[in-house]
């Protein structure tokens, strides 16, 4: 009798869950907020991806696409070896394990969302949206140009 009300209390509270998640993406601004940062994040991950492989080939140390990890230490040589002239600090912004200046780094955050979608992260999306959009537009217009 006991496992019954553990396995409804469970269902009740991935229901409750799943509906806080859900009326929070009601508001057309915040849903359009993540929108944006996982598709321009995506893009940021395949161009770091797509040098990193390129790097990597020129200089003797072969990898194909599906095997590279998103380390910021191939990430940061990739672009150096690209000349994007990208800093250090737009590169922890973006890609780094540990927080930034008391924030998540974008993958992080990304990370974050895709595994475990709460309140608290859309809300850091929403309260960070101008500047992680910013820094993965500078990122993706080097990358381009």
């Amino acid at each position: 009798m006991a496992k019954k009300g553990i396995k409804q209390n469970r269902k009740a509270r991935a229901a409750s869950r799943v509906n806080q998640v859900v009326s929070k993406l009601k508001n057309p601004t915040t849903r359009e907020h993540l929108n944006t940062f996982l598709i321009k994040y995506i893009l940021c991950e395949i161009a770091s991806k797509e040098m990193i492989v390129g790097y990597r080939c020129d200089t003797g140390n072969p990898i194909n696409y599906e095997d590279v990890k998103m380390r910021i230490t191939e990430i940061r040589c990739a672009t150096n070896y690209y000349v994007l002239g990208l800093s250090e600090d737009l590169l922890k912004r973006l890609f780094f394990y540990d927080k930034v200046d008391g924030h998540r780094s974008a993958k992080k955050l990304r990370d974050s969302i895709v595994h475990s979608m709460t309140i608290s992260n859309i809300s850091e999306v929403d309260s960070l949206y101008s500047q992680l959009i910013k820094d993965m537009d500078e990122f993706l217009n080097a990358v381009t140009r």
